[in-house]
């Protein structure tokens, strides 16, 4: 795999779109960049904001969210395909996450080539960072949260980022508010809550040496899923049936 397409599988998904935003805000003043932030992903987010997105003829973004919808819409809630002691993963949450990979590629005229078991392994080793982050007592302040909203919101707003703006339209018009709303609605509220928990233990982990510049949160992701991967059973069989369909 080259590395266009490996810093591709880093690229936020769709429903991070505020994590784009913000470390394009965080370019225009370099000195508050994370330094968590991965060197592949860092270098992307530059070429992202200097090239535009080439975008597939074969699908709008609208289109995207319509097709997603449709496909999640007909899963039973109540299906668990992974399950632990720390989280469980819905076949829904899979689809929707699968779903999001897809439109990454398909907005990068990339090949989608990433099996579901490739896909939900990556699920899994986010829930783990997750867990790992809260065993180490990261917490993340209300007041923390509502400031990244805002600065997200800002983002957004002084962007002229077509692809931004309408991803940030369709995912608010999906929760029935406008777009300013969005990024304190209650379910955005959370997601911005999960994601600076994991970021700020990662910088953590970088503070204490755990990390570094060979050592990367990848590679630690990867360790973590070999550490605790008798606690996790993967129910292959609704996979198998998912590929089959």
């Amino acid at each position: 795999m080259n590395e266009i397409k490996k810093s591709i599988e880093q690229i936020p998904l769709p429903d991070d779109l505020h994590e784009v935003a913000y470390n394009r805000l965080q370019k225009a003043a370099p000195k508050k960049t994370k330094r968590w932030m991965l060197p592949t992903v860092a270098a992307l987010f530059l070429l992202l904001c200097t090239t535009p997105i080439v975008f597939s003829n074969y699908i709008s973004i609208g289109e995207f969210f319509e097709s997603k919808d449709q496909k999640t819409a007909a899963i039973d809630d109540s299906i668990i395909v992974v399950e632990s002691d720390m989280f469980t993963i819905t076949l829904k949450q899979f689809v929707d996450f699968k779903e999001n990979k897809r439109f990454i590629h398909e907005l990068n005229n990339i090949p989608f080539a990433l099996t579901d078991r490739e896909i939900l392994d990556q699920l899994i080793e986010d829930e783990l960072l997750q867990h790992e982050a809260k065993t180490h007592g990261i917490v993340v302040t209300e007041q923390g949260v509502l400031e990244y909203a805002e600065q997200t919101k800002q983002a957004i707003g002084e962007s002229n980022d077509l692809i931004m703006i309408q991803i940030n339209e369709e995912l608010a018009k999906r929760l029935g508010v406008t777009a300013e709303e969005y990024f304190t609605h209650p379910s955005t509220l959370k997601h911005y809550e999960s994601m600076l928990t994991s970021n700020e233990f990662i910088t953590r982990l970088y503070s204490d040496g755990v990390l570094n510049d060979q050592y990367t949160p990848d590679q630690y992701k990867a360790d973590l899923y070999e550490k605790y991967a008798n606690q996790i059973k993967v129910k292959q069989n609704i996979l198998n049936q998912l590929e089959s369909k």
